[in-house]
């Protein structure tokens, strides 16, 4: 038996977009920042702490990038409503293909493996699950409590990895030498393209 593992967030779902969407709400909301709008294409690095400090000015005492990175995540991390509307990846409906492909043609077990930083976040996971009928697919759903900002590795047991985080991804290969991943290409992943055993994931454009 084969066994698969698909991250959830900017694998699944585009976390870092509707992390934006928030953090350009909770900036507005600061009278001293009025015309500061994060992009979501402005983010090259998997530390959300590297865009802030290069988009947010650093010249006011109370609303230093660091405060301001720390209200967006508390917004985030404490709202169990954060996924019912989640924005997809442009790779989702590629990836739902290829898991039914699998079942169809192979003998596999398939794990949705998710990290969360907060409780909060298992009830706002959780409730995405249950909304959306897609999810019964996986055969296994993990999510992983996991506190702070940078989460820790994942398993590395799996023959076949879809995960977007470099953190994950280089994990997994030193440690499963005969493990292949399938990478939605992000800026933050870019290192990886042209190494052994790392596919970038291209998109069904048909789907």
């Amino acid at each position: 038996m084969k066994k698969i593992m698909v991250d959830l967030d900017d694998t699944l779902v585009s976390y870092s977009e509707m992390f934006i969407n928030r953090a350009n709400t909770v900036i507005g909301s600061y009278q001293e920042y009025p015309d500061i709008i994060l992009k979501h294409e402005d983010i090259e690095d998997y530390d959300f702490e590297v865009l802030f400090n290069r988009k947010i000015p650093n010249d006011k005492i109370w609303y230093t990038p660091k405060t301001l990175l720390k209200k967006v995540i508390e917004s985030v991390y404490t709202d169990e409503s954060f996924y019912l509307n989640p924005i997809w990846t442009k790779e989702c409906k590629t990836i739902f293909k290829m898991i039914m492909d699998w079942r169809i043609n192979e003998d596999v077990h398939i794990e949705l493996n998710t990290k969360v930083s907060t409780p909060e976040m298992i009830v706002a996971k959780s409730r995405l699950f249950k909304k959306d009928p897609r999810f019964n697919y996986f055969d296994n759903i993990i999510i992983d409590l996991d506190k702070g900002w940078i989460h820790k590795s994942k398993r590395t047991d799996y023959d076949i990895m879809i995960d977007d985080s470099p953190t994950i991804i280089r994990n997994y290969l030193e440690n499963n030498p005969n493990g292949k991943v399938i990478m939605p290409l992000r800026k933050w992943n870019e290192c990886f393209v042209g190494t052994p055993r790392v596919e970038v994931l291209e998109v069904n454009k048909e789907l």
